[in-house]
């Protein structure tokens, strides 16, 4: 069995959809800030960010 979910993170810098990873970074104490993976991840950006500190939805698998 796999589950899946639809959580909100903040792009590090502007970035298609795709395999991203999160930093160590929190933006607001709140917000996983991710960047892109060339890499394969369990995290799937699923909404393009046009610039840094956008709000991208992540499919975690």
């Amino acid at each position: 069995m796999e589950a899946f979910m639809v959580v909100n993170w903040v792009a590090k810098e502007a970035m298609e959809c795709g395999y991203v990873k999160p930093t160590d970074t929190l933006l607001i104490d709140r917000f996983i800030t991710a960047e892109t993976s060339d890499d394969e991840t369990k995290f799937i950006s699923i909404v393009p960010a046009d610039e840094a500190n956008d709000i991208i939805q992540v499919l975690v698998r």
